[in-house]
């Protein structure tokens, strides 16, 4: 691993991750606003990073100083100041106020404030009090007026860029710490991705919300050629690990309805096989070992996720509520625990079962519930995508192994997700997916059909996911009834640019 002190900042790896937007992760602009915005500005360095980091403040975005930036550093539009006086004050930042130093060193030139004045401009700003404002208003044009460096309508207007791009806005030894910290972060994602995954996917469960970060993170994994593996109950590993180059395996902790606790009392215990497992079961909680299985934790075993759950209903129930029938209730404790005492001799939990009835631990009434188990165990129906899909979805917060969209990926014609990305912009194509997420929106009055609804889909397959995929108003009015989140669909779009963001447009969607 590298030593941060030792870290050139001229990588040119890590300057291509920003202008392509990838910053997923990176300090600062991990957001979509972040990565929207380092893909137009394109920072070459720290210092035009540390622009990029002030540039996305709600100020500079409200001030249209944002916007100003982004066309100038890449010669869309010519640099030009107001006045010749602001030009050795902005010139660093292609003629734009990004910073509070900046905002004090103009009310000083032109307002002829003391440096104390001048920065208690920049406080009143951050305090958005009207009253204030109005006076240290007045206070400025009166000092533009007296000092005849420009003139009132410049006055005025330079006013209003400070008061809205000051807003919440950074001094630039503050904006210069992110950027360093920004590029360290995306100089580990590009030269070191197996280990910058392995260690933000621990960390997400420092998030707000940890489910989202993870399915984040492990489908911008898969973009970049990481591949993420479902977990493991024999590795026993806490967080996420490193399994090899750009292979990482999901951390049992992370798995809803498991602790750290819980995996700590799994490292006692023998789980070398499913038998293994249950015969330890009295020592784990049921519902761990239900989590464990559902999750693709177990898959190990190369038994079957359904066979699995059957035998572990069978023996401790599904659940005991007097509602549920009595053959996928728990055995008696008398039952459980001839179970427990032969299941490791045995090595085979039907036949246990059947030693139950065969030794009369039962007592005769309840021979038929055990045959009943018996038979619930063997008729334990194959795994499909679709149900391995809901259960990793439950418990990951994501599909790993699968996706509901597999059992249809056969089909001649259609691409997955991941191909997406590597077509020519215009080409048309066909994908089988998952709806993950719907977004319902309205579009603008400005537009060409007003205030109608429309909705961006976040949809996926097994190769990873596909972000903000557009259905315009009247698509989106013919399918809004049939689609839902988690169902599968066929969808025929094409991919588009607009405002330097790719975009995936839907032609026809078909729920299937």
């Amino acid at each position: 691993m590298y030593k941060f002190n030792e870290v050139p900042l001229d990588d040119n790896k890590t300057y291509e991750l920003f202008a392509k937007g990838d910053t997923l992760g990176v300090f600062q602009l991990e957001r979509q606003l972040g990565q929207d915005w380092s893909k137009r500005i394109k920072p070459k360095d720290i210092t035009s990073i540390s622009d990029l980091i002030a540039l996305i403040r709600p100020g500079a975005l409200e001030s249209g100083q944002s916007e100003l930036y982004a066309k100038r550093c890449n010669y869309e539009e010519p640099i030009e100041y107001l006045h010749p006086a602001l030009e050795s004050v902005l010139k660093d930042t292609y003629g734009c106020l990004c910073y509070q130093e900046q905002a004090i060193r103009i009310a000083m030139d032109i307002a002829g404030f003391t440096d104390i004045k001048a920065d208690m401009l920049r406080k009143c700003i951050g305090k958005k009090d009207p009253v204030l404002m109005a006076e240290m208003k007045q206070e400025f044009l009166e000092g533009c007026e007296k000092n005849g460096v420009v003139t009132k309508e410049q006055a005025d207007e330079i006013f209003s860029w400070i008061e809205k791009g000051q807003r919440y806005s950074f001094n630039k030894s503050h904006g210069l710490f992110y950027a360093l910290n920004a590029y360290h972060s995306a100089y580990a994602k590009v030269n070191y991705p197996t280990e910058f995954y392995t260690a933000y996917l621990t960390y997400s469960k420092y998030k707000p919300s940890p489910r989202e970060e993870i399915y984040n993170l492990v489908q911008n994994a898969k973009r970049n050629n990481v591949e993420v593996y479902p977990p493991d109950i024999r590795k026993k590993n806490v967080d996420f690990d490193m399994i090899g180059d750009r292979k990482v395996i999901f951390g049992l902790s992370h798995i809803r309805g498991i602790g750290e606790a819980n995996i700590n009392k799994l490292k006692n215990v023998n789980v070398n096989s499913f038998i293994d497992l249950i015969a330890n079961s009295k020592k784990l909680n049921k519902g761990v070992i239900e989590a464990l299985i559902k999750s693709g934790a177990c898959d190990c075993y190369e038994l079957s996720r359904n066979y699995m759950v059957r035998c572990l209903y069978a023996v401790l129930g599904q659940d005991n509520s007097t509602e549920t029938p009595l053959d996928l209730r728990s055995l008696s404790s008398k039952e459980l625990q001839f179970f427990y005492d032969n299941i490791k001799n045995i090595g085979d939990i039907e036949n246990v079962l059947n030693k139950i009835i065969e030794n009369n631990i039962c007592i005769n009434k309840r021979k038929n519930i055990i045959k009943n188990k018996i038979n619930y165990i063997v008729n334990a129906p194959e795994d499909t995508s679709k149900i391995k899909s809901i259960w990793e979805k439950l418990y990951l917060g994501l599909n790993i192994s699968c996706s509901a969209a597999d059992d249809y990926n056969n089909k001649p014609g259609t691409i997955s997700c991941k191909t997406v990305y590597s077509i020519e912009y215009q080409t048309r194509f066909t994908i089988n997916v998952v709806i993950d997420k719907i977004y319902k929106k309205k579009t603008s009055e400005k537009s060409k059909i007003p205030n109608s609804p429309y909705c961006y889909l976040d949809v996926s397959d097994n190769s990873c996911n596909l972000s903000r995929v557009i259905c315009w108003p009247e698509l989106y009015n013919n399918v809004k009834e049939q689609i839902y989140e988690g169902c599968v669909a066929n969808i025929r779009a094409y991919k588009n640019k607009w405002n330097n963001r790719d975009q995936i447009i839907v032609n026809n969607l078909e729920v299937i």
